[in-house]
């Protein structure tokens, strides 16, 4: 169910119609709050800032891995993630007989840019098939590891689909041939139970805009514990020194996952992140999970009585948040239910993305579809 004390605090919800927090989530007003206390933090103590602003960014990784299932000293962060990334890439030998990764032909395009902007490195990349064009199972990846695989990169949900990926019989084939896995938690962190840390992966990475509601600028990195302190990432600074206020000549790398952070980094989304995360984690994931099936279950039978196509797996265990709607012309669409205040996104082969947060009614849903006929109708 909807809870009401929660959906007081984000202000989008009275002006708009919000439906798209699998892209973008809702601004909490905590968010401004911790905002705020960033600059007052700033102005009050000036270059002594850091000493409060270090600490911060720890109970910031603590935080975060209550969400995500890991420890905090194993998190970093980082504006985005195709640097998150690069800093992944750039601790393997492509060189070496090892060169190849496996990425699913779905994927979210910047992930296959990462590798693109490789060539040249020895690194040899295998798009990996979908027998629907929709999702994946295991096998479409198990298949195709081999001793030359150095890494598996999984999107655990796929975002032009929602098809969710079952992650954890991937990562035992990978490791029982030498391979690493990293997964992309981007499309399900904040709406979906997940623990990186019981998948077994050896990375994982994410974003804080879509359903942690904390804003762009906060992506995070997690790195499997017993890793920490053996990788040597080529794409370097001095936020990953052990000690970074000593300012050493020599490169002493953090013995946790800070060592992928590399120079200075937006504090300023950090704050407006962690609002966002303790308003998850006060919502609950597993709450969160529920309402927003409950929410996609009124979207795809809406959906279905006017014969519209639904481009996602319809069995719940396999989806994600969003639903995804075959209409023709789904960008014009868009486009026109937004000059209502009804946001959605559309994708290329995907069509209308539609989704409920925590803070969804049902009613919203029912307006948003009634809009949808008077256009259907034009």
């Amino acid at each position: 169910m909807t809870q009401p004390k929660l959906r007081e605090r984000f202000p989008v919800l009275n002006r708009s119609t919000y439906l798209v927090s699998h892209s973008m989530g809702a601004a909490p007003l905590d968010s401004r709050e911790k905002i705020l206390e960033y600059w007052n933090t700033w102005n009050d103590l000036g270059i002594e800032a850091w000493d409060r602003w270090m600490p911060f960014v720890d109970e910031c990784r603590s935080v975060l891995g209550q969400i995500i299932g890991a420890p905090g000293r194993s998190i970093a962060f980082h504006q985005n993630v195709s640097t998150l990334v690069h800093s992944v890439l750039g601790t393997f030998d492509w060189t070496s007989s090892r060169n190849e990764v496996l990425i699913s032909e779905l994927t979210f395009p910047t992930l296959k840019y990462c590798l693109e902007a490789l060539k040249g490195t020895g690194i040899h990349f295998i798009r990996v098939p979908s027998h629907d064009g929709i999702g994946h199972d295991p096998s479409d990846f198990t298949s195709l590891i081999t001793g030359r695989t150095a890494l598996v990169l999984l999107d655990h949900g796929i975002y032009r689909s929602s098809a969710l990926i079952d992650i954890p019989p991937i990562v035992k084939a990978a490791h029982q041939h030498g391979a690493r896995v990293l997964a992309d938690t981007y499309q399900t962190a904040g709406m979906y139970p997940l623990s990186v840390k019981d998948w077994g992966v050896d990375f994982a990475v994410g974003g804080s805009h879509k359903w942690l509601c904390g804003g762009p600028g906060a992506s995070y990195l997690y790195v499997r514990p017993d890793l920490l302190g053996t990788l040597r990432p080529q794409l370097y600074g001095w936020m990953a020194q052990q000690e970074i206020f000593e300012f050493t000549p020599d490169v002493q790398p953090a013995d946790d996952a800070r060592a992928f952070m590399t120079g200075t980094f937006g504090i300023p989304s950090l704050y407006a992140a962690k609002a966002g995360w303790e308003t998850i984690l006060e919502a609950g994931v597993p709450s969160i999970r529920q309402h927003v099936l409950h929410i996609s279950h009124q979207i795809i039978r809406l959906a279905q009585e006017r014969g519209l196509k639904i481009n996602s797996p319809l069995n719940d265990d396999s989806r994600g948040g969003q639903v995804c709607v075959g209409i023709d012309k789904a960008h014009e669409v868009e486009c026109l239910l937004s000059k209502e205040k009804i946001l959605l996104d559309s994708r290329p082969y995907c069509g209308l993305r539609i989704s409920g947060h925590f803070y969804t009614e049902e009613r919203e849903v029912l307006a948003c579809f009634d809009a949808l006929d008077s256009i259907i109708k034009r």
